[in-house]
């Protein structure tokens, strides 16, 4: 029954992303910077999720790869939408963070015996990115005038709860590829769901975006 569940959740995802890049070419001139970032990671995303349904079951190495599309866009939004301020520190951590990712693919792609694997990259990335979450809210906090787009707040607290999950998630990543399908197949349909749910929620708030200008300007 999980896997019949799980297998629902996991196709969905296309017909979701679908959407999310329609809804971009549809809106893209009235977007604001951000959700224009966002329709660049439905674009990349569905990419991804329609090629790994073309390989073998082995797919675990292109983990990594998405893990670097995530790393890309969503450094993008916060350093040019959200935090809007460069920091060399930063730019040094990612370009560690995209060499361990390399090295993961590396490994993944060559060494199949998984008994040692371990993400250490997607986890570092994800600490990465909710790190820039919680700076991002700090920012909120000790601004002295509370000007912030309520999708920006919004947005921040999915990324948050997503890349929460997603920590977890590959924190146990040995465990989830190395013990008997049925023990483990309920966290990989709650990692499906959130997915899933991380992509509508941002696609409803491109969509409200999108929407809202539409009316300001023809309204």
């Amino acid at each position: 029954m999980a896997d019949f569940v799980f297998y629902i959740f996991s196709f969905i995802s296309i017909p979701i992303l679908l959407i999310g890049v329609i809804l971009g070419l549809y809106y893209f001139t009235r977007l604001s910077p951000l959700f224009k970032f966002l329709f660049l990671y439905f674009g990349l995303a569905l990419g991804f999720d329609v090629f790994h349904r073309f390989l073998t079951d082995y797919n675990l190495f292109l983990q990594p790869m998405y893990g670097a599309v995530e790393l890309f866009v969503f450094s993008l939004i916060y350093e040019k939408c959200l935090l809007k301020k460069k920091s060399k520190i930063r730019f040094t951590i990612r370009i560690l963070i995209y060499m361990l990712l390399a090295y993961d693919f590396l490994y993944t792609a060559i060494n199949m015996e998984l008994s040692s694997y371990n993400a250490y990259g997607m986890i570092i990335m994800d600490i990465y990115i909710l790190t820039c979450g919680i700076l991002y809210y700090r920012k909120v906090f000790t601004s002295e005038s509370f000007d912030f787009p309520k999708t920006h707040l919004l947005f921040n607290a999915g990324v948050l709860v997503y890349f929460g999950f997603n920590l977890l998630f590959y924190a146990s990543i040995n465990f989830l590829v190395n013990n008997r399908l049925d023990i483990v197949i309920w966290f990989w349909l709650i990692n499906a769901i959130l997915i899933d749910l991380f992509n509508i929620f941002n696609i409803f708030l491109l969509w409200q975006t999108g929407k809202t200008r539409k009316h300001l300007q023809f309204g």
